[in-house]
């Protein structure tokens, strides 16, 4: 078969492009569109490595890895060691993945229009069908992923009850393996909320209350920010049938919309906390 490089590159960034988004749904992040297209572009210049010659197994592990890291590093920025290291292996592991069964398709099913070399997948099919059946596995990884998710105790949500200036108010919540805030100057439990859902609880703006206001770092894919935030009276969760009462936790306020099915983000250490 002849490989074409402009067509190698660019079915490569089409298929880069859906990996990136299929690891960020399974990462719960949505970077920037711009930083997934640039990773996505360079994944597909990286493809050039299928004109290499054939070597080792583990020297085109390391090579996938280290095309990996920068990909992670471009698409999903840096935050800490630790949630650096879980982006990058989200995405290698998915490419890990769409790369065997595309190796297994050729195996079993001898195309004439797919290429497996040096781990780089060549298509020599049109765009339009080349991002259909991308679709399609993206699709189905999705499905596994909302599978999987309804088995996942964290994933579910749960209830949580927050007291503020004499006034109570429920909100679904949600359990956030991303999630460590923490107020590293009293070392107080920190729930996010999404300031849309927000206002039947704090009336007016955040800085109108001087002596609960703060402001808390927060870090994020694109770096540490800080959000206002206030300190409640108590907070109480609802999880099954378990309750635990969180004292004098403050309240940090997103900008940015969380999700349809919950309004705050909980940092799943809470989990260790004992019942009330």
């Amino acid at each position: 078969m002849t490989v074409y490089i402009d067509v190698l590159i660019a079915v490569n960034i089409i298929v880069d492009y859906f990996l990136l988004l299929l690891a960020g749904r399974f990462l719960n992040l949505k970077p920037k569109s711009s930083r997934v297209i640039i990773s996505a572009i360079v994944g597909g210049l990286f493809s050039i490595y299928i004109f290499f010659p054939h070597i080792s197994a583990f020297v085109d592990a390391i090579y996938k890895l280290l095309t990996c890291i920068l990909m992670s590093f471009i698409a999903f920025g840096y935050k800490n060691i630790k949630t650096f290291t879980r982006c990058t292996c989200v995405l290698f592991a998915v490419s890990f993945i769409y790369g065997g069964v595309m190796l297994a398709l050729v195996n079993i099913v001898p195309l004439k229009v797919l290429l497996v070399y040096n781990s780089v997948v060549y298509y020599d099919i049109s765009p339009i069908t080349l991002i259909i059946f991308t679709g399609i596995f993206y699709i189905i990884a999705i499905l596994l992923k909302i599978i999987l998710k309804r088995n996942n105790p964290l994933a579910k949500t749960c209830a949580v009850e927050i007291s503020f200036n004499g006034l109570e108010s429920k909100f679904d919540a949600i359990f956030d393996t991303g999630n460590s805030a923490k107020d590293i100057i009293s070392g107080s439990d920190v729930l996010i909320v999404d300031k849309k859902s927000v206002g039947a609880l704090i009336k007016g703006e955040p800085r109108d209350y001087p002596k609960a206001f703060r402001l808390i770092p927060i870090s994020t894919v694109s770096g540490t920010k800080l959000l206002e935030a206030v300190r409640c009276e108590k907070a109480k969760l609802y999880i099954n049938d378990k309750k635990i009462i969180l004292n004098k936790p403050i309240l940090a306020i997103s900008e940015t919309s969380l999700d349809k099915e919950y309004s705050v983000l909980l940092n799943p250490e809470l989990l260790t906390k004992t019942e009330a």
